[in-house]
């Protein structure tokens, strides 16, 4: 068989996480996308695929060639496009992931604009708000909220989430209004365990850095449930202005410890560390980026 093809098949085969949704991309069958790894395999005298109950997973050999392989397929488009003369136009599936909260008010509002502005580009956005790892689910972007922890990933800011501690009348009819960051021990709160300090809620002012452990009866990964949480008056909740601003706007619910500036942790876009970054994430992350720049 065709070895380029095979290439192709393979990067595909990591990229969609199913030798079926990398035929259904290319275009082909799914036994042809098995032929083509299994030709490669023998070819290279190694296993490149095993399989869990979830999906598709490389193995550690798969992982170690995968980045040549797409530098490969990258220089042989170069090499077309300039025979044909053609300039580079952003074209195929990319795939991205965003935190379910920001990704509804930030992103999907934006995709309409940046498909009319690339309409050969396929988008697959994963709203979730869990941490993946980028090569494994077959993800060129993510972006992530908080500090990052070492790693290999490159990162581009594009933004700051502002958090705001808030609560509904009816819960403030029963408690009284904290006055200092101290004075939410005493209360009942509601927790978004996606923020990257969980229960750990960090307050600066004047007086410096305030840090206070908060405790209540829910506790959520997502950050909708946790508003309307707030809303119907189960605790005091913090969590990023987008989410709470309009039951602020609507009076549901009220800010509280205003003069202490909550937690604010930078948006960061991040992609693996390797030679290339397709033409399609690129300008992906130059459109975000411009789109968000005042989000700060």
């Amino acid at each position: 068989m065709d070895r380029i093809d095979s290439f192709i098949a393979f990067s595909r085969a990591v990229e969609q996480g199913s030798f079926s949704a990398a035929a259904r991309q290319l275009g082909i069958t799914q036994p042809t996308v098995s032929k083509h790894i299994a030709a490669l395999e023998a070819h290279l005298n190694v296993r490149l695929f095993t399989r869990t109950a979830r999906r598709l997973k490389p193995t550690e050999d798969a992982i170690r060639i995968y980045d040549h392989v797409r530098q490969l397929l990258e220089d042989l488009e170069t090499v077309e496009r300039s025979v044909a003369g053609k300039t580079e136009e952003p074209e195929g599936v990319l795939r991205i992931s965003v935190p379910v909260s920001f990704g509804e008010a930030f992103i999907v509002p934006r995709l309409q604009r940046f498909m009319h502005q690339y309409p050969k580009v396929v988008l697959d956005v994963q709203i979730t708000d869990r941490v993946i790892d980028l090569f494994s689910d077959g993800v060129e972007l993510a972006v992530r909220i908080g500090e990052l922890p070492s790693s290999t990933l490159v990162a581009r800011r594009i933004g700051t989430a502002r958090h705001i501690v808030a609560a509904s009348a009816s819960y403030l009819s029963t408690h009284p209004d904290p006055v200092i960051p101290e004075d939410l021990v005493g209360h009942q709160c509601v927790i978004y365990q996606g923020a990257p300090t969980g229960s750990r809620w960090i307050f600066e002012s004047d007086l410096g850095r305030r840090s206070v452990e908060v405790s209540g009866p829910l506790y959520s990964d997502n950050a909708n449930a946790i508003a309307h949480a707030v809303v119907n008056g189960v605790g005091i909740g913090m969590l990023p202005d987008w989410v709470l601003r309009p039951y602020i706007d609507s009076g549901a619910v009220q800010v509280l410890l205003d003069e202490y500036d909550a937690t604010r942790l930078p948006i960061n876009l991040v992609y693996p560390e390797r030679r290339w970054v397709s033409r399609r994430a690129r300008c992906f992350i130059d459109f975000l980026a411009s789109e968000l720049e005042r989000l700060d």
